[in-house]
C-alpha cells in the first residue's frame, strides 16, 4: 500500500517532534571486557569486569572513553537514547526518499 504524500509528511513531522524531546544521548557501544593473565603456575588469573564506550569522532575515527563501575546503569540508558535516535534517523531518511520519489514521478515535476 502506497502512502500519500500528506502521510509521509505527516510522519516525518512526528519523528522530527520526538527527536527533539529524545533530551541527551550517546550515540555508540558500551563494551564491557575483562582482562585475562596466565601465572606461573600455569592458573588463569580473570579481572574484575570494566567498561569502555566506543564512538567515533567528528572525522570518522573511532574513539573510545573508560567508564566508571558506578556510571555504568547511566551510561547504559543514554546509549539506549542513542540507539533510538538513529532509528528513527534510519525511518526519516527512509521517508524523505520515498517522498522524493513520489514527488519526482508526478507528470508535472
Amino acid at each position: 500500500m502506497t502512502k500519500t504524500p500528506e502521510e509521509l509528511l505527516a510522519r516525518a513531522r512526528e519523528i522530527a517532534e520526538t527527536v527533539a524531546h529524545l533530551g541527551p544521548m550517546l550515540v555508540g557501544t558500551l563494551m564491557e571486557k575483562r582482562n585475562r593473565k596466565r601465572r606461573q603456575d600455569g592458573s588463569e588469573y580473570v579481572s574484575a569486569p570494566y567498561y569502555t564506550f566506543q564512538f567515533r569522532d567528528a572525522q570518522g575515527r573511532r574513539r573510545w572513553r573508560r567508564i566508571p563501575r558506578h556510571v555504568k546503569g547511566r551510561v547504559q540508558k543514554l546509549v539506549a537514547t542513542g540507539e533510538r535516535y538513529r532509528a528513527l534517523e534510519r525511518e526519516y531518511a527512509a521517508l524523505a526518499t520515498e517522498l522524493g520519489l513520489v514527488e519526482a514521478s508526478k507528470k508535472n515535476a
